[in-house]
């Protein structure tokens, strides 16, 4: 069920309030809306704020749905992007039909029962290692979990539990110098 919010079913719902809403703050609430239409299991934490010359909606949950899948949604409710080449922003995706903001920003993050399930699944013993901790987080940020914190999909290419380490060999001066010369 794929649920987008209009502009003038938001001018409904703040009517029926006797409230105005800010844009961001219109952006926070469709998004929110539109996220407990698809995914009414989890809850999703939806907040703006603005600021001079923008202005911005924070999308954050645990578990649940791969962030992939939630920006597939939420990106529709940016109406630009900032171009670091040129340090301007550039309205490029503008649409009437529903609010935007500036900045539409996701941020999932791993319960601890999810991250026990990750270690115990990847036979790793200590997270301290690098290693360890990457394996981790590329097999969650590639996991959808249901509701009740199983895996709906797990991306096995994502999932290697004996990766070869890299070695970089770097040759010594004398090396260097004798294929500069030819020997």
């Amino acid at each position: 069920m794929n649920q987008t919010i209009t502009t003038e079913t938001m001018k409904t719902k703040t009517m029926k309030t006797n409230k105005t809403l800010s844009t961001h703050a219109a952006t926070a609430v469709a998004i929110r809306i539109e996220l407990k239409a698809i995914y009414s299991n989890f809850n999703f934490k939806v907040t703006s704020s603005s600021y001079s010359m923008g202005n911005s909606v924070r999308v954050s949950w645990e578990d649940g749905p791969a962030t992939k899948e939630v920006s597939k949604i939420v990106d529709k409710y940016q109406y630009g992007h900032f171009n670091g080449m040129e340090d301007i922003y550039e309205n490029s995706n503008t649409r009437n039909d529903i609010p935007q903001a500036k900045f539409v920003q996701t941020e999932r993050s791993m319960s601890d029962q999810i991250r026990t399930m990750l270690h115990e699944q990847n036979d790793i013993d200590d997270c301290a290692d690098y290693q360890n901790q990457d394996r981790v987080f590329r097999t969650f940020s590639q996991t959808n979990f249901n509701s009740a914190g199983k895996p709906d999909r797990i991306q096995p290419e994502f999932i290697k539990v004996n990766e070869p380490i890299v070695e970089i060999i770097q040759p010594t001066f004398t090396e260097l110098f004798d294929n500069l010369i030819g020997n």
